[in-house]
Order: C-alpha cells, then structure tokens, then sequence
C-alpha cells in the first residue's frame, strides 16, 4: 500500500466531509416539506395558495409556536366606531367553532347590561346556553356562569368580574379619536337617517347631532363650527361626540383632569390583556391569536363596514376642536398603542414580520375563495322595516316616567319583532328603560 502524504490525507478528509454535506443538503433539499415551503415563499406574491398548501407553511415557519388549548372565556367590549365590528366577527366565528354556548345575549340590541349606563348584570334579561335560553336570574344568580360577554356595553370592572370565569380574558380595540370622531358623525347622523328602515331603533339615530344642529342635513363643517359652543352633556346621547372612546371604557367622559385620565389608563391596562389598535390592526390579531390560542383561518377578518365618505381636510382650527372634545380618547389611544408596540416586542420583530407573511397569504386564499363563492350566491332580501318604528315616539324631556315609558314601548316592539319571542320580563324591560334615561339614553324629539 502506497503511503498517503499528509497533503494527500487532508485532502481526502476535506472531500468526505464535503460529500457528507452533499449528501444530507441533498435529502433536505428533496425533503417535499421543504420544497413545497421554498415553492410558496416563491410564488406568494404570484399566485393565490390553496389551503393545503398554507398549512404546510403556518405548521413550518412558526418554529417557535407551541400547543396550546382555545381560550374559552372572554370579554369583548366592542367600542363604537372603531373597526370593532371586523373583530366581532372573528370572535363570533371563533365562539361557533368552538362550541362556546353560554354568552350573554344583546339585550335590547344591540346593547348589553343597560348601555348607556354602566353595566349592570342584574340587566342582563337571559344568556345562551347550549343553544337554549337561559333566565336572568340564572344568570345574575350565578347558577350558571357566562363564557362570553361580546357586544357594545359601558364597561364596569366590578359587575363583569362578579359574572365571569375569574380567568376570562379582557380585549377591547381603540382607533384614532380623530378618525373615529368623524366617522361617528357620518354613522350615526348621515348614514343612518338616509336609511328607509331601523335596525335598532332603540340606539336613537341621528343624535345627538340632531338636537346639535337642530336639523338632519347638515355638513360636517358646519357642524365643527357649531359643536364646541354647545352645552353637549345636557343632549341625549352627547357622548357620540365627547370621548365616545373613553366612555365605552368606563370614564367620565367630562371630567377633564390629566391625573384621573393616566390613572384611568393604567387601571384599564391592569384588566384588559389585549387592547387592539385599528391602525395596526394585523400585528393586533396576531397577538390575539397568541392570547386565545386560535388557528390562522381564525384570524382571517371579515369584510368590514367601512364608512364611505370623503375624509375631512381639517383647518388647524377645526383639529383645536377636535382634539378638544377627544382628549380622554388620544390619551388612551397614546397609551395603548405604546402598550401594543411592548408588547409586539415581547413577542419578537423578526417572529411578527414573518407572521405577517403567513397572515397575508392566508387572507390572500380566502379572498379568492369567497370571491369565487360570491359569484354563485343568490342576492339577500332587503329587512323589512320594523312596524310602527319608521320615527321613533316623541318624549316629553322634562318628564322621566314619560321617556321610560316611550323607550319600553321601543324596546318591547323591537325584541319582539326580532326575536319572536316573550321569554323576557316586563319589570326588567322598565328597569333596562329607566336606566338608559337617566344615563342619557332616551330619544328626543326630532325637528320636522
């Protein structure tokens, strides 16, 4: 045997390690997992992906994503006018899919436990509870105890806690108050008294703009010029147009204190576990996934009901008075978009931005899918209009009994046309009614 040179020998070792490498990068490389990840990084921005196809990415490019079981309760407080209802229905979806049955109902819709006022869980007339209706005072005797409250409510820390799993988690959504003060206008003023009919006529369309300006076609700047010199908190439903935001939350939307508002904040931030901001809002679901423990079709949110009107160029003027009459809702905005950006950084940049890719590219297949869908679907009948409620009653505003009476009268032909049914109590109906009055919940008489 001829004796290898030392040379020789190391030259020999370099080219077994290198065709070891070969050899392992080639089973990788042929490895169908892996080329079909490569193929749909290559073609994402291509073609839409089927969903067998997006399961191999989620399940490969989530390294660090680990098992985990559904979070099963849990509180949605759904602020108005603020991309809330998208994630209505994402968690809507998710309650379906997983069998989640005891939730409050809306009562009257589309509030609940008393809205305006407070929440109140002694007004919380019955609760879902699989699939079959369950009776206030099981519900505020706590014989039987809620999964899910989800829906437009004022929120009060106490009385939810008191109904709810000790466990349930707590996740509402902000948006810029300036965006959502202008869309609240065109919502509730324009938009809805051009509608022939009233979904729900107890939420007094058009106020309190109406009583503001004293007629129903007026422009948004005229309406800035008229709004800051009206005495706001002696008009039914003024909150619309004073810290909506912050109202929802619980604050006194009047009180105009820097201290109460910070300590508000960080109260609000020590119950709720996720505070989700519109303005970035897929970075938002992402971090909702992590905290329900929910599957990418999960998060796929539905088409929103984005206000179609010509955004507002604003005078510096005009931003003084909006910024005037949103200064509980930028401060809370302020703060919980920081709070999310911690906590997009708890969670990792280089996690999220990858997340990211894997969300669009989810959303990407559904729109295709529901595109293709669409096409198929047969055209929805229009609602009928609510028999008697085409104007909602006129009150008399110095006497309470008389606007209690009116909104039960409201309230009673409205579920009742909705749900075709009498489970509710005619006491708790007057006590929802008297609530809503003194809480500014009444509808005013409107201008011919």
């Amino acid at each position: 045997m001829i004796p290898l040179g030392k040379k020789t020998t190391t030259q020999l070792c370099i080219f077994t390690i290198s065709f070891a490498i070969g050899i392992m990068f080639y089973k990788i490389v042929k490895n169908p997992k892996y080329i079909a990840i490569v193929d749909l990084r290559e073609r994402k921005e291509k073609e839409v992906l089927t969903k067998d196809e997006l399961s191999i990415t989620s399940s490969s490019e989530n390294q660090t994503e680990t098992t985990c079981s559904p979070i099963r309760s849990f509180v949605y407080l759904k602020t108005h006018k603020t991309g809330s209802t998208s994630l209505y229905g994402i968690l809507n979806r998710y309650i379906e899919k997983n069998n989640i049955y005891n939730r409050v109902n809306a009562f009257p819709r589309p509030f609940l436990g008393g809205y305006p006022g407070t929440f109140k869980r002694s007004l919380c007339e019955s609760m879902s509870a699989n699939n079959t209706q369950t009776q206030r005072n099981d519900v505020v005797q706590g014989n039987i105890i809620p999964d899910v409250v989800s829906g437009h409510f004022r929120f009060n820390k106490e009385e939810l806690k008191a109904l709810l799993n000790p466990d349930a988690k707590y996740i509402t959504i902000l948006r810029n108050p300036i965006q959502a003060f202008e869309s609240s206008f065109h919502y509730y003023y324009l938009t809805q008294l051009k509608k022939r009919h009233l979904q729900h006529p107890i939420a007094c369309a058009g106020e309190p703009y109406i009583q503001i300006m004293k007629k129903k076609d007026a422009s948004y700047s005229e309406y800035l010029r008229v709004v800051n010199s009206s005495n706001l908190e002696s008009f039914a439903w003024y909150f619309r147009t004073r810290n909506y935001q912050s109202f929802d939350l619980g604050l006194d939307s009047l009180n105009m204190d820097e201290k109460y508002i910070l300590e508000q904040a960080r109260q609000l931030d020590d119950t709720f576990d996720l505070v989700l901001i519109i303005e970035h809002f897929m970075e938002s679901l992402i971090l909702l996934k992590n905290l329900l423990c929910m599957t990418w079709e999960d998060i796929i949110p539905l088409h929103s009901n984005e206000g179609r009107y010509k955004k507002h160029l604003y005078t510096k003027d005009e931003e003084v008075i909006v910024h005037s009459l949103t200064n509980q809702d930028r401060v809370l905005y302020d703060y919980f978009n920081k709070t999310l950006w911690r906590k997009i950084d708890e969670y990792g940049h280089e996690k999220m931005a990858e997340d990211l890719v894997a969300l669009e590219t989810y959303i990407k297949t559904d729109r295709a899918v529901s595109k293709n869908k669409s096409k198929h679907k047969k055209k929805k009948k229009s609602k009928k209009r609510i028999a008697g409620l085409d104007t909602l009653p006129e009150v008399n505003t110095n006497a309470v009994s008389d606007m209690v009476n009116q909104m039960t009268q409201v309230i009673l032909a409205q579920e009742k046309y909705y749900t075709e049914s009498k489970h509710f109590s005619l006491g708790v109906v007057h006590k929802i009614a008297q609530y809503m009055a003194v809480n500014e919940g009444w509808c005013p008489k409107r201008p011919d």
